[in-house]
């Protein structure tokens, strides 16, 4: 009986080598979710933008003028860079606009194509800048 009090006593500092050990682990797996949830936003973001950027270039028409096609696709890519606002700065995505005419019989449609580059929150899983895309399609009415 006497054998299994000294045993007992000798284990006062179990529960902290124990957390020592698990520490590690739970703020790994933490930072984990953490990262993966910002690079997800990051991705809505981004299509979310692309999709703002189409709509209002499709709203705005077509023309063969030069000078109004480069106003107007400037006009969107700022409503591009600011949907984008404040998970991507406005110096780190791009959007370029397309025509697509090939389909004459459903009309006109305006594709919007947007790249961001996106800095890791946490940077321990994911190393230097990650390059993200989308793409968006709406019909000029």
């Amino acid at each position: 009986m006497k054998r299994i009090k000294n045993f007992r006593s000798n284990e006062e500092g179990q529960g902290i080598v124990e957390f020592a050990l698990v520490l590690p682990i739970f703020i790994m797996f933490l930072l984990g979710i953490i990262e993966f949830g910002w690079m997800f936003n990051a991705q809505i973001t981004t299509t979310s933008a692309a999709r703002e950027g189409a709509r209002t270039r499709a709203i705005m028409g077509i023309t063969t003028d030069p000078v109004k096609v480069l106003s107007f696709d400037t006009a969107a890519e700022e409503v591009v860079r600011q949907s984008a606002l404040p998970t991507i700065p406005e110096d780190k995505i791009e959007a370029t606009f397309i025509n697509i005419t090939e389909n004459s019989i459903n009309g006109v449609f305006i594709q919007c194509d947007v790249e961001a580059v996106v800095k890791p929150l946490v940077g321990f899983f994911i190393r230097g800048d990650q390059i993200l895309t989308a793409t968006a399609t709406f019909r000029v009415e």
